[in-house]
């Protein structure tokens, strides 16, 4: 995501949900997919396998203005 440190690039982003069981509609977030498109840049960023909920291992990125 370098690229987009001190510039003022639109990009789009998602967040990627983990549902285990649909029927309770229970889900996490557990990584997010940022597109920037002038840039030709994609990147994601996936919690670890060991991911437990209540202890944030690593820090969600900001959505692009």
């Amino acid at each position: 995501m370098s690229e987009l440190n001190n510039t003022n690039t639109q990009c789009m982003y998602v967040v990627v949900r983990f549902m285990p069981f649909a029927e309770t509609r229970e889900f996490a977030n557990v990584g997010v997919v940022v597109i920037a498109p002038k840039l030709g840049l994609y990147e994601f960023k996936l919690a670890p396998k060991s991911f437990k909920m209540g202890k944030p291992r690593w820090c969600y990125l900001s959505p692009c203005d």
